[in-house]
């Protein structure tokens, strides 16, 4: 837990990077059935939740594919917050519309190599 969490207040870390089938960190929680880095990972001011993978799955998708019955209601939690969040809350807009315009350099971690 705290190289999850070690790693998520890097300041060059995306944590929607994906790897060559799509999955990102979250989609790799999912499927070694970590609800508690799942929770951890939503806590990331700039976590994508509607990325999919090469099958066009999101990670709520695969958790409810793959059985992962606590995933799925961290997930649909997590949704469901967002949802409720107004606009202004939000800056005036939406968080997906918003762009950075400096440069940073990332830091592309492969998420699925590390042991938890």
């Amino acid at each position: 837990m705290d190289l999850v969490a070690a790693l998520m207040n890097h300041p060059g870390i995306d944590l929607n990077v994906q790897d060559k089938g799509g999955n990102t960190a979250l989609h790799h929680a999912v499927a070694n059935n970590h609800p508690t880095i799942v929770s951890q990972l939503l806590m990331g001011k700039n976590i994508n939740t509607s990325l999919k993978d090469c099958n066009n799955e999101t990670a709520l998708k695969r958790a409810i594919d793959w059985g992962r019955a606590e995933c799925v209601k961290i997930l649909q939690k997590h949704e469901r917050l967002l949802k409720k969040r107004s606009p202004e809350e939000e800056g005036g807009e939406k968080s997906s519309k918003r762009r950075n315009t400096k440069t940073q350099s990332v830091i592309k971690l492969p998420f699925s190599k590390l042991k938890l």
